[in-house]
């Protein structure tokens, strides 16, 4: 069982909620995923794809294996897996020319009229928005 996890959206440094996981998990570095991130209005939302399309995210292991009950029921109810808002499964994740296994939460619902955020950066994505704002 893997005690890696691998975010990519409002978990991230520096959005708020990204304090939820610095109790249970320490950093291990910048990472991708093969995946498609969608812009869902309130969130990123990632779903696998086998293609050559990645998304950038950051690396994280549990502090102390004991934690993984206690860490994941938090982000369980955080990310709405028994509404099946997001799913929590394990996949591969790329960093540092080696690859490891993490859980991740993919998107559950339909992507069909979601925009794709082309970089697979939701930071950058998000920058970019706020400075078209202005």
């Amino acid at each position: 069982m893997s005690t890696c996890l691998f975010v990519y959206g409002t978990l991230r440094k520096p959005f708020p909620a990204h304090s939820m996981i610095e109790e249970y998990f320490s950093f291990v570095c910048n990472a991708q995923i093969r995946g498609v991130l969608y812009d869902e209005g309130n969130f990123p939302a990632a779903v696998p794809t086998d293609a050559q399309l990645f998304i950038q995210g950051e690396l994280y292991k549990l502090k102390n294996d004991d934690l993984f009950v206690d860490a994941f029921a938090k982000l369980d109810k955080y990310e709405e897996t028994q509404s099946e808002l997001f799913v929590r499964e394990t996949t591969t994740v790329f960093a540092d020319n080696n690859s490891i296994k993490a859980w991740i939460y993919w998107y559950g619902k339909s992507v069909e009229n979601l925009d794709v955020i082309e970089s697979g950066d939701v930071v950058e994505y998000y920058n970019n928005q706020k400075n078209k704002v202005k």
